[in-house]
C-alpha cells in the first residue's frame, strides 16, 4: 500500500502526486509526527522533480487548472479544513504539526500520546479585525498598538481565544501585583488552567507591566509613534497639527488597570503557543484554538450508555432525576386518622 500524505486540510496524496510544497515540509519539518518512511519518501520523490523557478509567481489563468483541488496555502485554506474533531493520536499530531507552519496555533501541547475515552481533540476559530482606515493605519478594536509595527490582541478579542481555548482564569490568584502606591503604574499577574490534551490540568500564568509614569521608556515609546505618524500626514497636508501623542497617552492611564491585565493574560497564553505581539500582517492569519472536549463517543457500550446519562445530565440539569430515576420513589409517611367529635344539635342528648 503506497503512502499517503495528508495536509491540514484533510485531503491526502500519494507521493507521485503530493503538492512540492507538502512534500518539502515532510522533507525538512522538525516534528515527531512524521515517519522516517514519509520523510525518505518525501526527499527522493523531490530530487526526481524538476526545479520549479516561476513557483512564487501568482497564479495565471493557463497555470491555475493545473493545481491541485485543494491546496495547504492559506490563501486557499477554507474555513472548513481549519476545524476538525478527531480522536485519532497519530492524525490529530499530523494536523497539529501542518497547521503550526500556516496559522496562528493556540494549543496546550503539540504531541498527544493517547485520547483519553469519550473525549476528543477539537479545533475552533478565531478572526481578528485587521481594517486599516483611509491613511493605512490599523483601526480595530481587536489590536493595541505596542511599537515597532507590532500588535497585541485586544481584552476583546483575547475572550473569543481563551474561550476558544478551553482557558479559565483564577479570579483568587490572579490582580494587580504592585502596591499601588505610584500613579499611572501597573503591574498586573494572570493565572489561569487549561486541560492539556490528555486530561491533565496545566496551570498558565503571565506577569505583565505597564509604566506611563512621565519619562518611562514606554510613555517615550507613545510620543515617538506619534511623531512619526505626523510627519507622515504633514507630508500629505502641511496644515496638519497633531497633539504629539498627548491624547493616545491619556487613553491608556485611563485605562491603565485592564491594559496591564490584557497584557497579562496575553503572556499567559505564550505557554500555550501564542504569540503575544506580531506585525499585521500575521494577526490576518487566522487563530485555530485547540483543546480537548467530551463528546462521549466510545466504542464500549457500557461507558456509551453512561456518557449518555452524563451528557443529557448536563444538558437538562435538575429535571435529570425524574427522567432517569436511581432508586425508588420516596413513600410519603402514613396519614394518622384524625378523631373529630360529634356536634351537638341544640336539644339533642349524647
Amino acid at each position: 500500500m503506497s503512502l499517503l500524505f495528508r495536509s491540514a486540510d484533510g485531503s491526502s496524496w500519494p507521493v507521485e502526486k503530493c503538492p512540492t510544497e507538502l512534500l518539502k515540509w515532510y522533507a525538512t519539518a522538525n516534528n515527531r509526527s512524521i515517519t522516517q518512511e514519509h520523510r525518505d519518501a518525501a526527499i527522493d520523490e523531490l530530487s526526481r522533480r524538476p526545479e520549479e523557478p516561476e513557483e512564487a509567481k501568482p497564479p495565471t489563468a493557463s497555470n491555475r487548472s493545473r493545481e491541485p483541488k485543494k491546496s495547504t496555502a492559506l490563501a486557499k485554506t477554507d474555513t472548513a479544513s481549519l476545524t476538525f474533531a478527531l480522536n485519532s493520536a497519530s492524525e490529530i499530531n499530523e494536523r497539529l504539526a501542518l497547521l503550526e507552519q500556516q496559522v496562528n496555533l493556540v494549543s496546550p501541547a503539540m504531541f498527544v500520546g493517547e485520547v483519553p475515552d469519550g473525549f476528543q481533540i477539537v479545533s475552533s476559530i478565531v478572526r481578528v479585525d485587521t481594517s486599516v482606515n483611509s491613511s493605512g493605519y490599523v483601526e480595530s478594536d481587536d489590536l493595541i498598538h505596542m511599537g515597532s509595527g507590532k500588535f497585541m490582541l485586544s481584552g476583546t478579542a483575547l475572550k473569543r481565544v481563551q474561550s476558544a481555548a478551553g482557558v479559565s482564569w483564577s479570579r483568587s490568584e490572579s490582580g494587580r501585583t504592585d502596591d499601588r502606591s505610584q500613579m499611572n503604574y501597573w503591574e498586573y499577574t494572570a493565572v489561569g488552567y487549561v486541560s492539556d490534551l490528555d486530561g491533565t490540568k496545566r496551570r498558565i500564568t503571565g506577569t505583565y507591566e505597564l509604566d506611563l509614569r512621565d519619562g518611562s521608556a514606554q510613555v517615550e515609546e507613545i510620543f515617538a509613534q506619534a511623531k512619526q505618524r505626523e510627519e507622515k500626514e504633514r507630508k500629505k497636508n502641511p496644515k496638519y497639527e497633531g497633539d504629539g501623542g498627548a491624547a493616545a497617552l491619556r487613553a491608556k492611564r485611563r485605562f491603565g488597570a485592564a491594559l496591564a491585565e490584557t497584557g497579562a493574560k496575553n503572556r499567559a497564553l505564550v505557554d500555550m503557543g501564542f504569540k503575544r505581539t506580531q506585525k499585521i500582517e500575521d494577526w490576518k492569519k487566522p487563530i485555530v484554538a485547540v483543546r480537548l472536549m467530551f463528546t462521549g463517543r466510545t466504542e464500549d457500550p457500557e461507558l456509551r450508555r453512561e456518557f449518555s446519562r452524563m451528557l443529557a445530565a448536563q444538558a437538562i440539569g435538575s429535571s435529570i432525576p425524574a427522567l432517569y430515576p436511581t432508586s425508588e420513589p420516596r413513600q410519603l409517611p402514613a396519614v394518622r386518622p384524625i378523631e373529630v367529635e360529634p356536634e351537638l344539635v341544640e336539644g339533642e342528648v349524647q
